[in-house]
């Protein structure tokens, strides 16, 4: 009702214009939502396959300032997120019948804040560390931590054995990881001591940030602090969509991405945690092809993020949350097959990269049977 809009909180009030023209317009479709949990499941591993390959483009982007790129990202987040709402969303905020829903929809704005700050602090890593170590550490913390807060609120009839178990294996797969990665960088080492081809550029970074152990410690704080930030915007999410719609709260989560994009990005351009300060102005002077690699992130992490929320629907937020967290089996793979990370790598430390790959999808598919 009209009066549950005027005296709600002041989050309710501003969506107000929203609700308004969602009331007005005759509708002619509902939300597009899966039909059967083996629906439900293909969402949830597109997620997944978005959530491990966005981070690609923020590679691709190596003549754009960090703070620029980000701006890209975050613009081409909420054009994704408002495009999907008004179409497969019906334009729909609520779900039918509920009232006084203004705490949900700061709870959505609060989770794509926190993410906001989390995610800049993953792609920072990214750049400085690579896709191998940042989504390990910092995706693993938040497969965890992140699991166990929104079963609490959701659970949705997921049996915890399966599903706790599905996240401990991801997690015994993030140990094969990094153990995989401790190897490669011995293998460089030999390789840059004549003992076989000299590395790639690439490669030779990687080494130089591992030499330094402070460099290597403040890396992985940088990718601790993101996981355990990353954590909370699943469970503020769930409590979302008690009253919104996966459309609606995906919309409100993107628009505090962008709300808060200003911010973060003024103080990355004056102090970056990779590269060097620079000038938002310069924004307005890149090519339109660094631009591009912005947007296209955006769109590809918010396919991913409304897929999964769309999934949670139906079959648990907090099962396809840990299917989605298991991203970085596709960065991994995208690190192996794609980058040559492993490039020259022994034949024990791939055996580790394929004991990471099997245990990631044993992992996948006990999550999948606690359904």
């Amino acid at each position: 009702p009209n009066e549950a809009l005027s005296t709600g909180p002041p989050e309710e009030s501003v969506l107000v214009l929203l609700h308004s023209y969602q009331r007005r317009a005759k509708a002619m479709y509902d939300p597009v939502s899966p039909s059967t949990s083996a629906v439900s499941l293909v969402l949830a591993l597109l997620s997944l396959t978005c959530w491990g390959s966005w981070s690609n483009f923020a590679k691709a982007a190596v003549n754009t300032p960090f703070p620029l790129f980000y701006a890209d990202f975050c613009l081409g987040t909420l054009v994704t997120a408002a495009v999907i709402w008004v179409t497969l969303g019906a334009s729909t905020l609520p779900q039918d019948g509920e009232e006084s829903w203004g705490a949900n929809v700061g709870y959505a704005f609060a989770a794509g804040a926190i993410f906001n700050v989390a995610n800049v602090l993953l792609v920072a890593a990214i750049g400085m560390a690579g896709l191998a170590v940042a989504f390990p550490v910092g995706i693993g913390l938040a497969l965890v931590l992140g699991t166990l807060l929104t079963y609490l609120i959701d659970s949705n009839g997921n049996d915890p054995i399966f599903l706790f178990s599905g996240v401990f294996a991801a997690f015994v797969a993030i140990l094969f990881q990094v153990a995989a990665d401790g190897m490669r960088v011995r293998d460089q080492a030999e390789i840059n001591t004549g003992t076989k081809p000299l590395a790639s550029a690439d490669e030779e970074l990687a080494l130089e940030s591992v030499k330094q152990p402070k460099s290597r410690t403040y890396v992985l704080g940088v990718c601790a602090v993101s996981g355990l930030l990353m954590a909370l915007w699943a469970p503020l999410s769930a409590l979302a969509e008690k009253k919104l719609t996966a459309y609606g709260t995906s919309l409100i989560f993107a628009m505090a991405v962008m709300c808060t994009a200003p911010f973060l990005c003024a103080l990355l351009s004056k102090w970056p945690l990779i590269g060097a300060p620079c000038r938002l102005e310069e924004y307005f002077s890149l090519p339109l092809r660094q631009h591009t690699y912005g947007w296209l992130a955006g769109l590809v992490w918010a396919v991913g993020t409304i897929a999964n929320l769309v999934s949670g629907d139906k079959v648990g937020l907090a099962l396809s949350y840990a299917i989605g967290q298991a991203a970085p089996m596709v960065a991994t793979l995208w690190g192996v097959l794609y980058y040559g990370e492993f490039e020259g790598a022994s034949v024990r430390t791939m055996g580790l990269v394929v004991c990471c790959m099997a245990t990631y999808a044993g992992a996948i598919a006990l999550v999948a049977f606690s359904k």
